[in-house]
């Protein structure tokens, strides 16, 4: 009989000791279940607000390329991240006025047109070289006859998110002819830089300014060694589209204004350009 209670006794405290790791087992891995759910959750946030971001293209993250070679609708953000090494050129159409100054007096000539273009090459990291061309001749009143070759290294990068800046520097040779009063050519430094914002999707701003000192002699008079300012301002917006290529091809509408300003002798030679300009081109 008491060995009888004795087996009993055992066999409960070892049911009891069974029990009681069962169920310590089973809160063991409901408490581990339920870090482990708590911690999948919190990652799946954490990439799902990164994707938003990169979407978004704002804070934080950068702004979305999908690829190696191509990006998002906000590609003006990510250039460094999906540029790809190639061509770049533009055609541009310049409508403009003409002004001239002459002994302290304002010229104002009749609407003219211009051409600008560009052709270069760009190396994945953003740098690369250009060369520009630009040409005017105002037949009116006065007749002025400019053009300007551009030989330039430049380079691209994003500043912040939303924002890129291309700074530029080279060498510039130009002709700068007034008929019967100046025949100017120089050769001079010329520095330049552009930044762009993007604004929503495949548009964006833009400014620009650029500067050039040319030395160089006039034929017309003593051809004796003159100096002539060039500046050039510009504002605009843009409208761009990614292409396979990882290239993207841009139409653009800007206002410019530009500002020759040289001596000869006692006698001042200033020439000026205030207009609109329309312009298309392939871009990285």
């Amino acid at each position: 009989m008491k060995m009888n209670r004795m087996m009993w006794l055992m066999a409960a405290a070892v049911l009891t000791l069974f029990s009681s790791a069962a169920s310590a087992t089973a809160q063991n891995i409901q408490f581990t279940t339920a870090q482990s759910l708590d911690a999948i959750e919190s990652r799946l946030t954490s990439f799902e607000s990164r994707i938003t971001r990169l979407e978004m293209g704002g804070g934080g993250g950068g702004c979305g390329c999908t690829g190696m070679s191509t990006c998002n609708a906000c590609s003006s953000c990510c250039e460094t991240q999906c540029r790809t090494a190639g061509l770049i050129g533009s055609a541009e159409l310049l409508i403009v006025r003409p002004f001239a100054t002459e002994g302290g007096q304002i010229e104002s000539e009749d609407i003219d047109v211009a051409g600008r273009f560009m052709l270069g090459y760009q190396f994945a990291g953003g740098m690369g070289g250009r060369v520009r061309y630009f040409d005017i001749n105002v037949s009116d009143t006065d007749d002025f006859d400019i053009y300007s070759i551009d030989l330039e290294a430049f380079d691209s990068f994003e500043l912040t998110d939303g924002w890129t800046a291309v700074v530029s520097g080279g060498l510039r040779y130009a002709h700068f002819q007034h008929v019967d009063n100046t025949n100017f050519f120089g050769l001079g430094p010329v520095l330049g830089i552009e930044a762009n914002r993007w604004i929503y999707q495949d548009v964006s701003m833009f400014v620009g300014a650029r500067q050039s000192i040319l030395g160089g002699e006039d034929h017309e008079f003593t051809d004796e060694f003159e100096i002539l300012f060039v500046s050039e301002l510009q504002i605009g917006a843009e409208y761009s589209r990614e292409l396979n290529s990882g290239a993207r091809l841009f139409a653009r509408a800007a206002f410019e204004g530009q500002w020759w300003a040289g001596q000869v002798e006692d006698d001042t030679q200033n020439f000026g350009l205030v207009g609109g300009t329309l312009s298309v081109g392939l871009a990285r």
